[in-house]
């Protein structure tokens, strides 16, 4: 079965070409990645497979029968191969359309300074190709056909000798400068994930699956930052939300924490972009660039709080995350707090979190979360049904001023049990709540006795 030999050792090619991929990737060598997952593609897809579909008319009727499960094993180990490229193909496009709208976001900025715009220097930009390696021109790989060899159009090229592959575009996060061209990478990976959604199905691999849609989610947000429309902006980020949230009611708590964790954090970012959006439409309809309340219908104001609630449920479902044993309770989901009236929302968080259950990579999020908490509660616009009976007008930002002082105290604790300086971990925040601090009693008085609006921007 020499035959059979070389399928093997083609698909153990496939895969430690997928492994030198994740080794490009990290160095953000994302051309060299990019041949490389397409030279395993090629590899798999013009050589492997077609081998695989015809292999029993090559084996001697004898072991046809003998030779069924074997055959079957490799046939399954190809088409989760292919799964698993797609899969690296699509974080491939989730790194480079996120660099993409950082750069995006840099030019507008530098754009509203009046400074001129210097890209970041990228690693991928001034990388270069290894020598190729003869590989696929070995006998190894010789299987009686040319789909590897022959003419070549002018446009491939051999990142492995005897496999030629046709480059992928927009690899630079420089070379995408419009909407049009975030989209083109967007929809390349939106068809990736699709694919290998139907191999990774959530009964049987949770995570995989879980995981694809999170990437989709991201590619949402990262294209939305090119968009310039409101509503379409809006679309994207309502998308994201529409894509992750049943994942919380699907999934296990204890037994995929993480996740919960991730997806959450996620959802609470979105529904805190989708407030912004708003409310810069707001400010867009005025020449001032200030929000004229009077003028905002009660629609408005009431799908403003509608996104304000869906981040501080989010956020409260993840910080609850880390809550001590006792507080450990099935109502305390994103099931039950969206059954809460937006004013109990308010303090619905984990202020007394069992601090051995923070790692020092999630006292980030952990702060933050609490941080992006208090710029939700600070831009709700308050109205009579969404403050509590007999409640002072200050309510939201009496809320804020709690959970700025909590911070405050908090964020030097942690970051000292792991030996890490606030300033480097939690810096322009921690000096936003010191600020705040003093500031927001005043802010508070004028509130309740002067009439002065709540929205804080």
């Amino acid at each position: 079965l020499e035959f059979v030999n070389k399928l093997k050792l083609a698909l153990d090619w496939v895969k430690n070409c997928g492994g030198m991929s994740v080794f490009y990737m990290a160095m953000k060598h994302y051309k060299n990645c990019a041949l490389a997952l397409s030279s395993a593609e090629n590899m798999l897809r013009q050589i492997v497979m077609p081998c695989l579909k015809n292999v029993d008319s090559r084996l001697p009727t004898s072991l046809r029968e003998s030779s069924a499960t074997m055959l079957n094993n490799l046939k399954s180990t190809s088409e989760e191969m292919e799964a698993d490229l797609h899969r690296r193909f699509v974080s491939l496009d989730v790194l480079i359309l996120k660099a993409a709208s950082s750069a995006h976001k840099e030019k507008i900025l530098a754009a509203e300074m009046g400074i001129p715009y210097v890209p970041t220097e990228e690693t991928e930009d001034n990388e270069e190709l290894p020598s190729k390696q003869s590989v696929a021109d070995s006998s190894v790989f010789k299987f009686g056909t040319s789909s590897s060899s022959g003419s070549k159009e002018s446009s491939e090229v051999e990142f492995f000798t005897g496999i030629p592959v046709t480059p992928i575009t927009f690899l630079s996060a420089n070379d995408i400068d419009s909407f049009e061209k975030a989209r083109t990478v967007f929809l390349r990976a939106a068809t990736r994930i699709e694919v290998a959604k139907k191999h990774y199905v959530i009964d049987g691999f949770v995570t995989d699956h879980s995981t694809l849609l999170q990437e989709h989610s991201q590619l949402y947000h990262y294209l939305s930052l090119f968009e310039t429309e409101t509503k379409r902006k809006l679309a994207m980020e309502s998308r994201r939300i529409e894509m992750l949230s049943p994942l919380l009611h699907q999934l296990n708590k204890a037994s995929y924490e993480v996740l919960h964790k991730q997806i959450s954090y996620e959802l609470g970012e979105s529904a805190l972009a989708m407030l912004e959006i708003k409310l810069d439409k707001f400010r867009s309809r005025e020449s001032s660039g200030e929000i004229d309340f009077k003028k905002l219908k009660v629609a408005e104001k009431t799908k403003c709080n509608e996104y304000s609630k869906t981040a501080l449920v989010m956020f409260a479902h993840f910080t609850y995350m880390y809550c001590q044993a006792k507080d450990r309770i099935s109502t305390k989901t994103s099931q039950h707090f969206e059954t809460l009236p937006l004013y109990q929302l308010s303090d619905c968080c984990c202020m007394d979190p069992d601090e051995g259950l923070i790692s020092e990579d999630e006292i980030r999020p952990f702060l933050n979360a609490h941080f992006l908490s208090c710029r939700v509660l600070s831009k709700i616009i308050p109205s009579k049904n969404d403050l509590p009976p007999d409640g002072p007008k200050a309510h939201y930002i009496m809320a804020c001023l709690r959970r700025y002082t909590w911070l405050v105290e908090i964020a030097p604790r942690l970051c000292k049990r792991y030996n890490v300086e606030v300033s480097t971990l939690f810096g322009d925040e921690i000096k936003i709540c010191q600020d705040l601090v003093k500031l927001l009693p005043a802010k508070i008085d004028r509130m309740n006795y002067l009439g002065e609006g709540g929205l804080s921007l």
